[in-house]
């Protein structure tokens, strides 16, 4: 038994003990109790979501997310692409359900560099991949999910959008009325227009979405291949949203996209037009995660400050299209 104190496990104690079952799992995947608890007891790295502890010498690392929601869904995904045969995630290792922790291969690799017109190139062949893994429902993994089109899922995701915004603005939480104002009549013009919008979306195949393809989640490891990393946010729907996020998080210059579809194989005639729709609800989708860290954290950064002022920015340019 190992108990943790004043760690990522503990508010202010929480005693681990694992199970004959769970030794034993661990054990056939090469994993002593010693390994387990050693591996928890390594000072920890923060990263966007979760805290992440290694062990170096058998090239693991252990997640466990903030919000103490459990890391299932995403051990799910990963045992999905690793049958899948993809090649471009880490493997999954095993996780504990009490708590909830993942243990997930360690990938070596280095941040992408997207001034390399060969790593887009890479890139997009790797979402190809991806997005062809084909699904008849979507919604999040390990929950239950709906058929219908991928117009039902852009009203789900605008639905869940909706509701985000207008419990920020009923909190309040660091929003002035104008910017309220500018988000509530966006979201209903688009809701009031959104039939228009029909026929683009009418295909009922939906993909696995990674849904937050920034630079520190996308490595390129020793063999110059691509790995995709934390697949805590993925989801099944439509990868058009994948698109549009990751031309948004990592600021695709008009070449840049037309490299990436130039080596995109899984688009069709109406793919950029359906990027097009989610690009601006991507944009609010990031302002409401930060107007939630505002509304929990005492103090931000700058740079958490000026990134705010950045999505006003981009989504301000939409609303006046």
């Amino acid at each position: 038994m190992i108990n943790f104190e004043n760690n990522f496990l503990t508010s202010p104690k929480e005693k681990i003990e694992l199970s004959e079952n769970e030794k034993k799992e661990l054990l056939n995947k090469g994993i002593s109790q010693d390994d387990f608890f050693k591996l928890l007891s390594n000072n920890y790295n923060q990263g966007r979501n979760a805290f992440i502890f290694s062990l170096d010498e058998k090239n693991i690392i252990a997640k466990k997310n903030f919000n103490n929601s459990s890391m299932e869904p995403e051990y799910a995904i990963l045992k999905l692409l690793n049958n899948k045969k993809f090649e471009h995630s880490p493997t999954p290792i095993y996780f504990t359900k009490e708590p909830s922790i993942l243990l997930e291969e360690e990938i070596n690799g280095s941040q992408i560099d997207f001034d390399i017109d060969l790593n887009i190139e890479k890139l997009a062949i790797v979402l190809s991949e991806l997005h062809s893994i084909s699904f008849e429902k979507f919604g999040k993994p390990m929950e239950k999910r709906e058929r219908g089109n991928k117009f039902d899922n852009l009203k789900f995701n605008l639905s869940l959008l909706e509701d985000h915004w207008k419990q920020i603005i009923l909190n309040r939480n660091n929003i002035a009325n104008h910017e309220a104002n500018i988000v509530s009549n966006y979201l209903k013009n688009i809701n009031n227009s959104v039939n228009e919008l029909e026929s683009i979306f009418s295909d009922k195949k939906f993909s696995l979405v990674h849904f937050d393809l920034h630079k520190d989640n996308i490595l390129v490891d020793k063999n110059n291949d691509i790995i995709l990393i934390d697949w805590g946010n993925s989801s099944i729907g439509d990868n058009a949203m994948d698109i549009a996020k990751l031309f948004y998080k990592n600021d695709f210059s008009e070449k840049q996209k037309q490299i990436f579809f130039k080596n995109y194989n899984f688009s069709d005639e109406t793919i950029k037009k359906r990027i097009g729709v989610y690009y601006p609800l991507v944009i609010l989708n990031s302002l409401a995660w930060r107007f939630d860290i505002l509304a929990t954290k005492e103090k931000v950064d700058n740079n958490f400050l000026r990134s705010i002022d950045k999505d006003w920015r981009l989504f301000d340019n939409f609303n006046k299209l």
